[in-house]
């Protein structure tokens, strides 16, 4: 079990070292751990946690604030105090810190570290970090000091900044600043994607650390550590989800512009509408009063022929019945002729006389009745109509007051000065007469035109402040996408790091793999220097391939040479084999064994014949009594004075010789006397040598033999030839032999015999000597090949094939694309804010000159206050024409008044004199009355009273003829007249007709053609058919009957004078549309928009398009929208948080089994619990209901459950926006947040003690009432998890350390060796303090302990160091060894 632990910790970087150098009160000191793992020991004051925090967490980041170098959080002693002392022990001081982590299954070393330079009264203390990554070691084969000043005697002084740089070379990295230090230990061992994941790893390490950890964490406050201890999801998992924003964005801002746009729009086709509709209505009601005209014309034309007629035949019946009338009055005429000669009509006359008196009378007192009562009525009436007229007149003089009133708040408006000039000619009443008016209209007019010169400036400072809002909006997009592309490029940059630093891993493991290949420590430094100066301009991986193909080349041309000296040797050997071979196949054949002799004796000797005699040494034999030893001294003898091969002949005389002829030979001079050579050798001549026994005794008698010869103290002659058993002499000539070494081998056949089979046998052993000297030879030489194939494989294995180069490759492409677009986006950026520049400039001269322009205004500030202005200045002086107006009708009214006043008057003073006459003339009427009653009453009583009635009737009857011939005369010149004038008029209507006719085609054509320009909305659909002038007249009838409401009481300029106004207005913000507008001779104004030339566009045409446009992008936003919500809930981002929440449940699920596997003594369970939010409106989810419909396919999802996850995120993302508003923050911010699935739950931590079945809540009283032991473990298990899923988010072989001070303080033992396991079970490297823990449990496999010794505050450290291998502990020696 242990084992295969500590094989699954192998597969990752793990501490291995931990070092020190001249820092606090240590020199130089190392810290070995075992597996990772280091128990620091130690009483209070040792100094175990100053130890331990100058590592962790100093080294993983360079953070040098005193509060993350104390386990309790003081601020005390700072980083100074580490290398200076309190008791100005140190002026300057230089220190090292650093650790060394190793990668068991790749088997190389990496070490990352800190130098300090601290001097007393310097401001701050001088840092720089390290990263080693080219395998050296600390102490090993690197050094952090002078060695040479070392050597010299002088100690160890530490390498300044410089000195480590040019140490370290190209094999690692040197930084001098803390976040770049922090940046490459994270790049180089950790791998957190997010440089605030490692920074909150760092700062939840502290919190574990913290020494008093149950007294400082509270389970209420350690959710929030296990929240921040999930993974958050990355910047490129939201990318997707920022693109499509942005898009939204894009769209939205496009979209509330083309609503501005089409609300101006409106406004312009409103105006421009009314305006049309206005001419519409104008030529349809002139077309309507021309067909009126026609009609009244032709009625008229019909009705005066009718007259006429009537006319005519009334002049005939007024010719007959005066000619009726005529005799009639000649019959009345002539009876009254006959009666009035009678004498009873005297009387009669007197009556007559009397009742026309009477008649006439009646008829003056009617009359003046009449009149008097037309006179009172006159009165009256000029009495009301005064009235009347004093009413309008006050009526007239309050729309003065009112027009003024409204005049001064459009003057106020529009802040016109010299308003208060021209009213007071009102004050106390209206003026007589209005000569200023011109003045008033040119002062207004004077106004208007600097309200519309401030228009202008506001307009072009409008104009440029859009250009430079446009011009910044497109500086923030540019500058946003050169944000994003920098950190694409940051992102490309730490990916081509990474992927470099993986591919100089992969050169390091490849360094470190080889066998065969030795590369020098020259070339190791060469490699790693041009590895690192590769880029995507200096792809070339020969650079770095060119030391180590020199150092193949060398190896290769070392093993090359010894493998040709081998071959050489073998080649030697197979001569000498060769040699060897030969020469025993020349011993095998030849019949005795030969004297080496020279080629040029061998050549003489082939000379001669059989019987010619022989060597000496064939022709004789030792005598018995001779040993080995003294056969082999005379042998050896013999042969180095020459005579054992000299050769006999049977003369003694060797003959003639050739210049080319080489031979020794026995001249035979036999002695007579002493011993001779033939007492130690016998003749044994053959038969072939032609050699008698004689012959042969004859030349061994010649030679004296003496068995103890010595020269040196011998007294022969020196003309004697004398053979000794070592020594020789022929005369002067005296010769030694060392026979030791030798064996008879000439003399005698079975000498030769024998040496001949000895020499076979040797030969036969140096031919298997040579053959296994081959054979080794061989064996090295495929040793070699084998070598050099190596060689050649190593050489091949170089990391540039791999996957590791092609994403290096692809790295840099991606780096390079990322760059450039990069330097592109940087060069528009800049291109652009020059041209923004220059726009904020002409900006800023706009509105300098705007501010004068306005400064004479209290209000007039702003565009829409001048054009309201401008605006007013029309209504004022409409005002104005207004208060004229009501002026000439006051003025009109006030002398109606007095006319009807006095006409009132007049009247009053008529009706009294009629009075006076009526009641005159109603007094004679009754004196009359009176007299003709009587005479009546006379006439009566005379009987003539018939005859009376008779002369009455006729003459009555002849009055009413002569009337009827006066009105029959009258009604025929009348008619005559009638008949005239009637014709007169005939002709006249008839030259009418005609003329009317014309005006009538011309108001139609007039209409016809503004009908057909459709520019307004109420000609749409409807169509002018046929010639008949019923249907045109219909449809003009019914369009002007439909307008009317609307226009009738406007006209033509004054809205001319809106639409410019309006179009003004907006032509500047509707720019990019082109609208054009041309005035006519006639003064009809044409609006059209001239984006494309070929094809203007009417306001309404452009409206509708806009219409259409905004509803595409109302539903692109729309898609937008739901593409945003797929995306969270479908694609890329949903996938990320569903992935997110299972590893979250995993992890929870893992340390929950971990915690239930606890075996603690109190039976203390602990359990995490991660439960869902609930909605925070009815639109939301609960979480539990949202992750469940998000742990789902989301492809399996029904329509109804997509449209509830929607709407849930529809919701969030109107608070996120609503949250945005309020804080005025980016909308990007608070969708991150709202995505942030870790604010969708909330974390519970329970447990249960002893036999308790059911979990419960730990909450903060609960957890008071825990004892110590049970308080720290119910911390530690949690954090040791939130620690665990923080780590899940770095690399896989990131190394996986933390830090205990004063560890599992109050705790029991048994516990304390549960925690441990846990540990272990979780695969965390360590180090951790205590006074009293040793560590060593069974559920530790491997772990290293230093217990620190520092008596007495002294100002130096002693380090015992203890192994613990899982069974026993043991001391270590020394520093620990090198592994």
């Amino acid at each position: 079990m242990e084992a295969a632990v500590v094989e699954k910790n192998r597969d990752r970087w793990q501490m291995n070292r931990a070092g020190i150098l001249n820092f606090w009160f240590y020199e130089d000191e190392e810290f070995m751990l075992e597996d990772g793992r280091l128990v620091l020991r130690g009483t209070n004051g040792a100094g175990k946690s100053v130890t331990m925090q100058s590592f962790i967490p100093l080294v993983l980041d360079g953070d040098k604030h005193p509060n993350r170098l104390d386990p309790f959080g003081s601020k005390d002693r700072k980083i100074e105090y580490y290398l200076l002392g309190d008791k100005e022990e140190h002026t300057d001081r230089t220190g090292y810190l650093w650790l060394e982590f190793l990668h068991p299954v790749k088997n190389i070393y990496k070490t990352i570290g800190i130098g300090l330079r601290a001097r007393r009264g310097a401001a701050q203390v001088g840092f720089w970090g390290f990263v080693l990554e080219d395998g050296r070691r600390v102490n090993h084969d690197f050094w952090l000091y002078d060695r040479v000043i070392l050597q010299e005697g002088h100690g160890k002084f530490p390498l300044d900044r410089k000195g480590l740089e040019e140490q370290i070379g190209a094999g690692g990295q040197v930084v001098q600043e803390q976040r770049g230090y922090r940046d490459l230990v994270n790049r180089a061992l950790f791998g957190f994607h997010d440089k605030e994941a490692y920074i909150d790893l760092l700062n939840l390490l502290i919190q574990l650390r913290s020494p008093k950890l149950s007294k400082d964490v509270k389970p209420t406050s350690i959710y929030e550590i296990l929240v921040r201890a999930l993974p958050p999801l990355h910047e490129e998992e939201l990318r997707p989800l920022s693109e499509v924003m942005e898009d939204m964005d894009q769209l939205a801002d496009r979209l509330e512009e083309l609503r501005l746009h089409r609300i101006e729009l409106e406004k312009l086709n409103r105006s421009y509408e009314q305006y049309n509709r206005y001419l519409l209505y104008q030529s349809g009601d002139q077309l309507l009063s021309a067909n009126a005209e026609q009609e009244e014309v032709k009625r008229q034309i019909f009705a005066m022929s009718e007259e006429l007629q009537r006319a005519i035949k009334k002049k005939t019946d007024i010719e007959a019945a005066q000619a009726e009338h005529q005799e009639q009055a000649v019959a009345v005429d002539t009876e009254l002729e006959l009666l009035d000669r009678s004498e009873v009509m005297e009387k009669q006359h007197e009556l007559e006389q009397t009742e026309q008196q009477l008649k006439d009378t009646e008829h003056y007192t009617d009359q003046a009745q009449k009149r008097l009562t037309a006179a009172l009525r006159g009165s009256e009436a000029a009495e009301l109509a005064a009235v009347k007229a004093r009413k309008l007149q006050s009526e007239l003089l309050e729309q003065q007051q009112e027009g003024l009133e409204e005049l001064e708040v459009l003057a106020e408006v529009m802040e016109f000065d010299h308003h208060g000039v021209y009213a007071r000619y009102w004050s106390p009443e209206p003026p007589d007469e209005t000569t200023f008016l011109p003045a008033w209209r040119r002062d207004a007019e004077a106004h208007r035109s600097a309200i519309e010169e401030a228009i202008r400036l506001a307009e072009q400072e409008r104009e440029a402040a859009q250009l430079v809002a446009e011009y910044d909006k497109q500086l923030g997009a540019m500058r946003s996408e050169r944000d994003q592309a920098e950190q694409t490029m940051r992102g490309a940059e730490d990916a081509s790091d990474s992927a470099l630093y993986a591919w100089k891993e992969g050169l390091l493991t490849w360094k470190q793999s080889l066998q065969h290949l030795q590369l020098g420590e020259a070339a190791i430094q060469a490699m790693f220097a041009a590895s690192s100066a590769l880029s995507y301009e200096q792809q070339s991986i020969e650079a770095v391939l060119e030391p180590v193909r020199s150092e193949a080349d060398r190896n290769r041309q070392e093993r090359l040479s010894i493998k040709l000296e081998l071959e050489q040797q073998v080649k030697q050997l197979k001569e000498e084999w060769n040699i060897l071979r030969a020469e025993k196949l020349a011993w095998e054949q030849a019949r005795e064994p030969e004297p080496a002799r020279s080629s040029s004796r061998i050549q003489t000797r082939c000379g001669y014949t059989e019987g010619q005699g022989a060597p000496l040494y064939e022709v004789c034999e030792f005598h018995a009594h001779i040993g080995q030893k003294q056969r082999a001294s005379i042998e050896l003898t013999l042969l180095n004075s020459g005579l054992l091969d000299a050769w006999i002949r049977p003369d003694g005389q060797i003959g003639t010789l050739s210049e080319s002829d080489e031979e020794v030979w026995i001249n035979p001079q036999p002695m007579e006397w002493g011993y001779t050579l033939a007492d130690v050798l016998k003749p044994m001549p053959s038969a072939e040598s032609g050699l008698s026994e004689r012959h042969v005794e004859v030349a061994l008698r010649s030679f004296a033999w003496d068995e103890g010869f010595e020269p040196l103290t011998s007294s022969q002659d020196q003309a004697v030839s004398v053979v000794g058993s070592d020594y020789y002499q022929f005369g002067a000539m005296v010769g030694k032999v060392n026979s030791a070494a030798h064996q008879a081998q000439y003399i005698g056949k079975e000498a030769r015999n024998q040496y001949k089979l000895a020499e076979i046998a040797r030969l036969n052993q140096e031919l298997t000597r040579c053959e296994g000297g081959m054979d080794e030879l061989r064996l090295r030489i495929a040793e070699l090949e084998g070598v050099m194939d190596n060689l050649r494989q190593e050489f091949a294995r170089f990391p540039i094939q791999e996957e590791s180069h092609r994403v290096l490759r692809r790295a840099w492409i991606e780096q390079h694309e990322a760059a450039t677009r990069f330097r592109l986006l940087m060069e528009q950026e800049s291109k652009l804010a020059g041209q923004l520049r220059a726009k904020q400039q002409l900006w800023s001269e706009l509105k300098q000159a705007f501010i004068t322009m306005t400064s004479k205004w209290s209000r007039l500030k702003t565009l829409r206050d001048l054009q309201e202005a401008v605006r007013t200045v029309g209504s004022y002086m409409e005002g104005i024409s207004r208060l004229n107006s009501d002026w000439r009708e006051y003025r009109q009214c006030s002398q109606e008044v007095k006319r009807n006043e006095a006409e009132a008057q007049t009247q009053a003073e008529f009706a009294e004199m009629e009075e006076e006459l009526r009641d005159e003339l109603l007094d004679k009427r009754y004196a009359l009355r009176v007299k003709a009653d009587q005479l009546r009453k006379l006439m009566d009583e005379l009987g003539i009273s018939d005859v009376y009635g008779r002369i009455s009737g006729l003459k009555e009857r002849r009055q009413e003829l002569a009337k009827a011939r006066d009105n029959l005369a009258h009604e025929f010149t009348d008619v005559a007249s009638r008949i005239a004038v009637l014709r007169d008029r005939q002709s006249g209507l008839a030259e009418r007709e005609r003329d009317i006719d014309e005006h009538l085609g011309r108001r139609k054509r007039q209409f016809v053609a503004e009908w057909q320009l459709r520019l307004v909305p109420e000609t749409a659909g409807r169509e002018l058919e046929g010639e008949a002038a019923e249907e045109w007249l219909a449809a003009c009838k019914s369009i002007v009957t439909e307008l009317e409401p609307n226009v009738s009481r406007s006209n033509k300029e004054r809205l001319s004078g809106v639409l410019q106004d309006q179009y003004n207005a907006s032509k500047h913000l509707l720019a990019e549309y082109v609208l054009e507008a041309d005035i006519s001779e006639t003064g009809r104004i044409t609006l059209l928009s001239m984006r494309d030339r070929t094809r203007p566009q009417k306001p309404s045409a452009l409206l509708a398009e806009m219409a259409v446009i905004l509803t595409e992008q109302e539903n692109l936003l729309s898609e937008k929208d739901r593409e945003l919500f797929e995306e969270i809930i479908l694609r890329s981002v949903g996938k990320s948080i569903r992935q997110r929440i299972q590893r979250a449940e995993l992890w929870l699920k893992t340390m929950n089994k971990l915690m239930a596997e606890r075996d603690t003594s109190s039976g203390l369970k602990l359990q995490l619990q991660w439960l869902p939010k609930a909605a925070q409106s009815e639109s939301e989810l609960n979480s539990d209901e949202l992750v469940e419909l998000l742990r789902r396919d989301a492809h399996l999802l029904r329509d109804d459950e997509v449209e509830r996850l929607i709407g849930h995120f529809r919701s969030r993302v109107q608070w996120a926006k609503q949250g945005a508003a309020e804080e005025r923050e980016a909308l990007r911010k608070h969708i991150y947040e709202m995505l942030d699935y870790r604010s969708w739950f909330q974390f519970s931590l329970r447990y249960k003690k002893g036999d308790e079945a059911q979990y419960r809540e730990l909450t903060d009283p609960r957890f008071n009432v825990l004892s110590g032991g049970e308080k720290a473990m119910s911390m530690y298990i949690p954090l040791f998890a939130a620690t665990y899923s923080r780590y899940a988010d770095a690399s896989p072989d990131a190394p996986k350390i933390i830090s205990l001070d004063e560890a599992f303080a109050g705790v029991d033992d048994e516990n304390i060796r549960d925690l441990f396991g846990l540990l272990t079970e979780m695969e965390f490297d360590y180090m951790m303090t205590s006074q009293v823990l040793w560590g060593c449990y069974d559920t530790v496999p491997k772990l290293s302990i230093c217990e620190i010794y520092r008596p007495k505050d002294a100002s130096y450290v002693t380090v015992l160091r203890y192994r613990w291998n899982g069974r026993r502990l043991e001391p270590v020696a020394d520093r620990g060894g090198d592994e």
